[in-house]
């Protein structure tokens, strides 16, 4: 049924990843009908606690159109080296 944070959950997860950096690139959407297929990369750098962070990722995220709002259903994501 789709995923979504509560304000407690995003709040929450903002204070453990303190993001410094989020950018997401080379982006294709497959759309077929009342569903669609996202790929990308993404890099994400920051801190999470004390611990520094610089990562890059493909991902694959598949959406469902349902009430006239599109869902994420289905999402993954690789590590990739950089």
């Amino acid at each position: 049924a789709g995923h979504s944070y509560n304000p407690t959950q995003e709040a929450l997860l903002f204070t453990l990843y303190r993001h410094l950096l989020g950018k997401i690139d080379e982006i294709n959407v497959r759309p077929f009908g009342t569903w669609a297929v996202v790929t990308g990369r993404t890099h994400v750098a920051g801190n999470a606690g004390d611990a520094a962070f610089d990562v890059w990722l493909r991902f694959t995220d598949v959406f469902a159109l349902r009430d006239g709002k599109w869902l994420v259903v289905a999402s993954q994501a690789t590590l990739i080296n950089q």
